[in-house]
């Protein structure tokens, strides 16, 4: 499945990623390791 900030999933997400991709990578890499055990 191919998504783009310009066709987001969910639209929260992709203003994140394109407003404060900082902070967008800190909530995903947190989530990575929560979920994905």
């Amino acid at each position: 499945v191919f998504v783009s900030a310009d066709n987001p999933l969910v639209e929260s997400i992709a203003r994140l990623y394109l407003t404060d991709r900082a902070k967008h990578d800190e909530i995903a890499a947190e989530w990575t390791l929560r979920f994905a055990r």
